[in-house]
């Protein structure tokens, strides 16, 4: 399992066993303490021992190493670990842990350097994912000349990167370049380690390249397209909102009728109240005119609602590897490994909250009921903020989708329309961007304005049911596949689609929506403070697109 941040939850490990059971050994060691860390490092870099079970990247220099002494000729700040400017030295192996790389530290996570190498066997075979090797060396399969087609034909030597150097190795230039620990192409200078085994061409999804009869597989700068979240499974916590509104109806029913004795004695109480009973009562039924009808909140219905409880780590899982299924003679054949791991993502709480008041003196005044007028416009405001912060998270989930690494399917998810005004094409080229990605949208967001367009569609695009409905004077809710929600909040000329909310995120809920009271008595004002605190995920941004009219 990797922990790491919902802006990197796309990241696979980048050292994958292909052949490696009996083959390789996940050899534990520790990770030098003198490291300073000052070099990120990936899975499937190249690593020395510097003594006993302690380990560092290959081509550590003195600095690097906090001045500790290396191997070979040691003792200078530039100095590498390496035995003589002719010889290069021995790799151990290759690191399977994360120190630094892609912001992902995880000896620093469990508070203790012990680390993992892979030693290779001869016949081990892994796969390698950028950065961990040179994205921008030739690849050549197989080379047409150098050493690798003068001494192993048919197949190219890869070795590891001390420096970011070309021509021959120096004391000078170890450690001090970006690629360093990296694997790279073999060539007949001291610019890298010994070699580390050879590369031969296999076909695999997309452009990834393995080795057949040395250790490594080298992805060519992509990564395969991943598949879609099986659906998120939301931790099981103490309860939710509708759960406490069935216990409140509940024991309402169980409640036993009042008698009649009690029936008196409460209609004798509110008569005798002449402020605030039956006389105050009366005249709250006399409402003010409506400015607007009552804002309906989207968030809940396009996120899965997860309230947290209290005092326990909030972080969810994220599994996106693909399966792979391989093809082999029925005799003989050993069939490639093909390794799941899957990522936890913590989130962050926000608060939302507002502070209605109102003066003392309105309360008398007005017939309506201003208590009740306040607080629902209040509840109403912070529905509109969760709203407004689901729509950020969602146009910045898609926009950074498009330049993620692993999408490589489609190349963004957004449809222009010229026309000026929504139609059906549009949701369907919308759609068919996400079904390339086993996810299909089922859910539009969209703004009023926007949502009227779907009046002006003629009946060659939508049937005779559809315009009855809107003759009749039903509310479109729903058109073909598609569910729609519609939010003054969403941006005129942009529409939305979503999947599922299983497939989609998370609305994790701390505490849900509370009132204190926070009146201020000597200036003569009713207040309260209501608040909320919240967080929002998008775990999976592959079935969302979006539409923009032009």
């Amino acid at each position: 399992m990797i922990r790491t941040y919902l802006s990197n939850d796309y990241i696979n490990r980048t050292i994958l066993p292909l052949y490696a059971w009996t083959q390789a050994t996940p050899k534990p060691v520790f990770l030098d303490p003198n490291w300073t860390r000052a070099v990120p490092i990936w899975p499937g870099m190249g690593f020395i021992r510097t003594g006993g079970d302690l380990v560092t990247l290959a081509g550590a220099n003195a600095a690097q190493m906090n001045s500790a002494p290396m191997y070979g000729t040691a003792g200078t700040a530039s100095n590498g670990s390496f035995l003589t400017a002719n010889e290069p030295y021995s790799v151990y192996g290759l690191g399977a842990l994360y120190v630094g790389g892609d912001g992902i530290d995880e000896l620093l996570y469990a508070g203790i350097n012990a680390f993992a190498v892979w030693v290779l066997g001869p016949d081990a075979e892994f796969e390698i994912l950028a950065p961990a090797f040179d994205s921008t060396a030739t690849w050549t399969d197989p080379p047409a000349t150098g050493a690798g087609a003068t001494n192993y034909p048919g197949s190219q030597l890869i070795g590891v990167a001390l420096q970011n150097y070309t021509g021959a190795q120096s004391n000078t230039n170890m450690g001090t370049g970006c690629l360093q620990g990296m694997l790279v192409p073999w060539a007949n200078t001291q610019s890298i380690s010994s070699h580390m085994g050879t590369q031969e061409r296999t076909t695999r999804m997309t452009e990834l390249q393995t080795v057949a009869n040395g250790q490594l597989a080298v992805a060519n700068g992509q990564l395969a397209p991943a598949a879609p979240l099986g659906g998120l499974r939301p931790r099981v916590a103490s309860r939710k909102s509708d759960d406490y509104v069935a216990q409140i109806e509940a024991r309402r029913a169980r409640s036993a009728p009042l008698t009649r004795e009690a029936k008196v004695r409460k209609m004798a109480l509110i008569l005798s109240d002449e402020l605030h009973g039956f006389r105050r009562l009366g005249v709250g039924m006399v409402g003010p005119i409506q400015l607007k009808l009552r804002y309906q909140g989207i968030t809940r219905n396009v996120l899965v609602e997860d309230p947290v409880t209290p005092g326990t780590p909030v972080e969810y899982d994220v599994w996106d590897d693909l399966g792979q299924a391989y093809i082999l003679s029925g005799t003989e054949g050993e069939v490639r490994v093909t390794p799941f791991e899957g990522k936890r993502i913590p989130v962050r709480f926000f608060r939302i909250a507002s502070r209605p008041a109102i003066r003392k003196e309105d309360l008398f005044y007005l017939r309506i009921n201003a208590v009740e007028q306040a607080q629902d416009e209040t509840k109403q405001a912070i529905l509109k903020q969760e709203d407004a912060r689901l729509l950020v998270i969602l146009q910045a989930a898609v926009t950074d989708y498009a330049t993620r690494p692993d999408h490589v399917v489609t190349p963004n998810h957004n449809i222009t329309e010229a026309s000026g005004y929504l139609t059906p094409g549009s949701l369907y080229s919308a759609v068919a961007m996400t079904d390339l990605h086993e996810l299909p949208s089922a859910r539009i967001m969209i703004n009023p304005f926007d949502f009227r367009d779907m009046y002006r569609w003629d009946i060659n695009q939508t049937g005779w049911a559809f315009k009855d409905r809107v003759v009749a004077g039903e509310t479109i809710t729903s058109f073909g596949e598609f569910q729609i929600q519609r939010s003054i909040i969403v941006p005129q000329a942009k529409i939305f689609l979503t999947p599922e909310p299983n497939f989609l995120g998370v609305f994790p809920v701390l505490y849900s929506l509370d009132v204190e009271e926070n009146h201020m008595v000597e200036a003569f004002w009713k207040g309260w403070v209501f608040d909320e605190m919240v967080a929002m995920s998008i775990l999976n941004p592959r079935g969302i697109a979006t539409i923009t009219k032009s």
